[in-house]
């Protein structure tokens, strides 16, 4: 172990990476800031309840005057600048201190406030978070370091602690404290206790501490290096195992040092860090997979012996959105588990009652959450307040469920929701009832929010407003519209509608034209607008204006506001409530009957792969000599079988036979390649580009409500005249369809449910499309199915801009070189002795051996390939995801990948592809893939 000086700390660096999110930036500069403010230290002695004696105990004297130099390495978010001259301007007022002149490259700012804080603001480009840090340490000046992101802060006297604990401890070159996990609001999510990581655990696992909470002396960079930048999102985990491979001491202080906010963007839960993670614990140097089980109980047993596991109660104090200093907050029987994912925690954030998930959440909360979501400009932004009904539909048609892919939160307005969410530990007391959350929500608003309103009729709305003004007086309804809306959700006056929604932009915007018409008006309106926060509310308008009676609140409490609603309006209601109130207690039943089963069964296929894994063995590329994984390979009845092979789905039970599979008893070989990079062949015409337009072809079977859900969905996107639809369900509802730009498509081959073995095909919407792209002459042709939706503007100018960078012909996701390997849709068509002939007949590369595979839906097409594709008969029956791709190779032109971090796709059901996280994480497109269950 390296022994380190104890001499006193005089200078903390606090490196910040940064890229927008200027919003939380500011409460984590604020926390930074006040560590070395004159009230600082009694802030230590009163908020924490870790009191003053705690350093006594730990035999640490208190340092005296430390500086903190804190630095922001911002990539180049928009507003930056203002930032930091705002920011200075408060320190400056607050604490008093001056602007140092002579600013170095990149440098915006550099401000010293007088209680010993500096401010340092780069703006400068990066390949990413930890090369920002990199960028930073070349920077430093502390002796200590230590890197705090946007969405986290420090709470009240951590450095005073810090600086105590390594003047006291000269072996520790990193210390590692507990940290609090919080909502955007600053509800406490979790107390994540810390014990010391250890270097097995880390490479297998997980790294066990966090870096909002740990801090390194400035020495052990120069020892072991900075972060390597090839990692983008578990640089952290692979830097930490560094050192402990150093031999640097890490020790864990047991004492709660920071707070750490789930926004929605934390790199920590993005697709990438678990795909990385995956390659890295499987990579070079790694301990077998067979260690995993001991080392996850060890670490368990650690974390008991410690308390990790006991529930807190304390008082804590940080910085919240839209409030000014520290907001002291009480946290009473807090969890361990990490929120949202663990059936221990005492709130779970989500409860998903028939495919829907619905926010756990009350009146108070929910409001909070909506006018923090305003102050900090989220926006646009929809809420739905969802009954039995509403989730009944989304389960029951596919259109209504696509249709509400508009709304970002959705909540529970009646008892039998309750009733479910509890069941599955929401720990709920009442619904968020609609009206009742806009009479509440409007009569406790605070002055300067701004409100419209739109539903319900004249007379609805002007008593409306007078018995909401009635409640509160500092209301501001800064416009409305109140007469008829068509089943389509068009207004009368729809146009000025929006026109003057854009210009007024209003905080809240009420609607309330019922079911479904409130939700397409939305989903069309939505997209258009960058500001303000949408409430799906129903018949609160009626209800709160005094036009309609509402149910006793002894029926709302027991579950029957339907059965009011019904009596009060027979007509209208009961057949709706008839129908929907069954199917919901059917769905319920089978859900409650598939349980127990799908539990059973995901118990016997991880006790199989348990088995499994006992037996492995190591699966390497023979021509990288990469790791591909642990699996068993069993020679049974002449036909190599693969259990437990990461690359296929679980307990596949038979591989099918191909020659080019060699195996052994201890070492397997299975061929993989790189990204396919062929050039065009120089007798292909790569097409005379000028004006780059796009013709955007949209897949879809469904009509009627699905054709006006896919022209809502793509307009702002493209110009009618280039979308067009290629349809291929029946006939006569092709023959139905009111739209203009429109194919069938005949080729039944697009109509197999059984993709692989039936051989499902897009030859076919080629062969359709041909002749109108012959007559229209596009420059590109863009094919996705309906649901894989466009998120951006200005989707087909990237597009195009990408298709020249790479100089491609056809670019796909999910693009591979798939002969010679084990992906199952390759073995399967090497079953068929047509196969293999059928491309070398064709192909006019060298090799006509090569098989590329991409996915489906979202691909690019130059005419010259896309008819070229087209004027060829398919000739053999070859699964689309082999057929596309491997046939414009094979005429010569240039197929390639598109970059996997602008678009969110999945071939598997997950939780996390959805519209509203694509847009968080700034994709082009988002394709979720249909849920079986609905």
């Amino acid at each position: 172990m390296q022994a380190f000086a104890g001499m006193p700390v005089a200078k903390f660096t606090i490196i910040t990476p940064s890229f927008g999110q200027l919003e939380w930036l500011k409460l984590c500069v604020a926390s930074v800031a006040d560590q070395v403010a004159p009230q600082a230290q009694l802030d230590e002695s009163k908020v924490e309840g870790q009191r003053l004696r705690e350093f006594s105990q730990a035999q640490v004297s208190l340092p005296h005057g430390f500086a903190v130099e804190h630095i922001i390495q911002d990539g180049g978010t928009p507003g930056i600048e203002e930032f930091a001259a705002r920011m200075s301007k408060y320190f400056k007022e607050r604490y008093g201190g001056d602007f140092v002149q002579d600013l170095q490259t990149f440098e915006l700012l550099h401000f010293r406030t007088a209680s010993g804080y500096t401010l340092r603001v780069f703006k400068e480009p990066d390949t990413g978070m930890y090369d920002a840090i990199n960028k930073g340490i070349a920077k430093m000046s502390g002796d200590v370091w230590a890197w705090l992101n946007s969405d986290e802060q420090y709470l009240p006297g951590t450095l005073t602690f810090v600086a105590g604990w390594f003047q006291a401890h000269a072996g520790t070159g990193i210390l590692c404290g507990d940290a609090l996990l919080t909502d955007v609001s600053g509800r406490a999510l979790s107390y994540r206790k810390v014990v010391r990581p250890l270097w097995r655990h880390t490479r297998l696992v997980h790294l066990a501490s966090l870096s909002c909470a740990s801090f390194y002396r400035r020495s052990i960079v120069e020892r072991a290096g900075v972060f390597d930048t090839t990692w983008r999102s578990i640089g952290d985990a692979e830097w930490m195992a560094r050192m402990m491979k150093q031999g640097i001491r890490i020790e864990a202080c047991g004492r709660l040092l920071s707070a750490f906010a789930f926004t929605g963007q934390n790199l920590s839960e993005s697709p990438l860090a678990g795909k990385e993670a995956s390659r890295w614990r499987t990579g070079e140097g790694a301990p077998p997979h067979w260690q995993t089980f001991p080392v996850i109980w060890l670490h368990r047993l650690r974390k008991l012996l410690q308390g990790a596991y006991r529930r807190r109660s304390f008082p804590y104090a940080i910085h919240t959105l839209g409030g000014e200093g520290r907001l002291t907050r009480h946290a009473e029987g807090l969890g361990w588990g990490w929120p949202a994912s663990s059936a221990e925690d005492r709130h779970k954030e989500y409860a998903t009652v028939l495919g829907t998930h619905l926010l756990a959440t009350d009146y108070e909360e929910l409001s909070g959450m909506l006018l923090q979501g305003s102050a900090a400009g989220q926006g646009p932004l929809a809420v739905d307040f969802a009954n039995t009904q509403i989730v009944t539909m989304r389960r029951h048609d596919a259109v209504f469920s696509g249709l509400l892919e508009c709304i970002d939160i959705t909540v529970p307005d009646g008892m039998p929701l309750v009733w479910a969410m509890n069941r599955r530990g929401a720990g709920l007391k009442d619904r968020v009832y609609g009206p009742t959350f806009t009479r509440r929500f409007l009569g406790s608003c605070p002055a300067g929010k701004t409100h419209y309103l739109v539903g319900g009729s004249e007379e609805c709305g002007r008593r409306f407003r007078e018995r909401m003004l009635a409640l509160n007086p500092t209301l501001d309804f800064v416009g409305g519209y109140h007469g008829l809306c068509d089943s389509k959700g068009m207004l009368e006056d729809d146009a000025a509608v929006l026109a003057e929604i854009r210009e007024k932009r209003p905080d809240f915007i009420w609607v309330g034209l019922g079911t479904p018409k409130q939700y397409r008006w939305i989903a069309r309106v939505k997209p258009k607008l960058d500001h303000g926060i949408l409430l799906a509310v129903g018949f609160a308008f009626d209800v709160n204006a005094g036009m309609k009676p509402d149910a006793p609140l002894w029926m709302q409490q027991i579950g029957m506001t339907w059965l009011h609603r019904m009596a009060s309006e027979p007509g209208r209601l009961s057949g709706r409530y008839l129908k929907y109130n069954t199917l919901f207690l059917w769905y319920s039943l089978l859900d409650m009957l598939s349980g127990p089963w799908n539990r059973i069964k995901l118990l016997i296929r991880r006790l199989g792969l348990g088995i499994v894994a006992l037996f492995s063995s190591e699966i390497r590329d023979v021509l990288t000599g990469e790791s591909l994984g642990r699996a068993l390979v069993i020679p049974w009845g002449g036909r190599p079988r693969v259990i437990g092979h990461p690359g296929l789905p679980p307990l596949i039970p038979r591989f099918l036979p191909q020659k080019r599979l060699t195996y052994w008893k201890q070492a397997i070989g299975f061929t993989t390649h790189e990204r396919p990079d062929y050039p065009r062949l120089p007798c292909v015409s790569a097409g005379e580009v000028t004006t780059g337009r796009v013709m955007n072809l949209v897949l879809t079977h469904l009509g009627g409500d699905g054709i006006r859900s896919v022209v809502n969905a793509w307009k702002g996107v493209c110009p009618e005249e280039d979308l067009w639809i290629a349809f291929g369900g029946s006939i006569r509802d092709f023959e139905s369809i009111d739209y203009p730009r429109k194919v069938f498509v005949k080729d039944r081959a697009l109509r197999r449910e059984d993709n692989q073995r039936g051989k499902q095909s897009y030859w076919g919407i080629f062969e359709a499309m041909a002749s109108t792209v012959e007559e229209k002459r596009p420059d590109f042709i863009y094919f996705c199915e309906y649901d894989h939706l466009p998120l951006i503007p200005d989707l087909n100018a990237r597009q195009v801009a990408e298709m020249r960078e790479q100089d491609a012909d056809v670019m796909g996701h999910w693009l591979y070189r798939v002969d010679g390997t084990g992906q199952y849709h390759m073995l399967y068509h090497l079953t068929d002795p047509a196969f293999l002939p059928h491309w070398q007949s064709l192909s006019r590369r060298e090799d006509p051996s090569v098989m590329l595979s991409m996915f489906g839906s979202g691909s690019m097409w130059s005419r010259e390939a896309f008819l070229a594709v087209a004027s060829r008969p398919q000739g053999i029956a070859c699964y689309l995801e082999l057929y596309l791709p491997t046939l414009a190779h094979h005429l010569g032109f240039r197929v390639r990948c598109w970059n996997e971090s602008h678009h969110l796709i999945s071939n598997l059901r997950s939780r996390s592809i959805s519209v509203a996280k694509g847009r968080e994480l700034g994709c082009w497109t988002v394709h979720p893939v249909k849920d079986s269950s609905r």
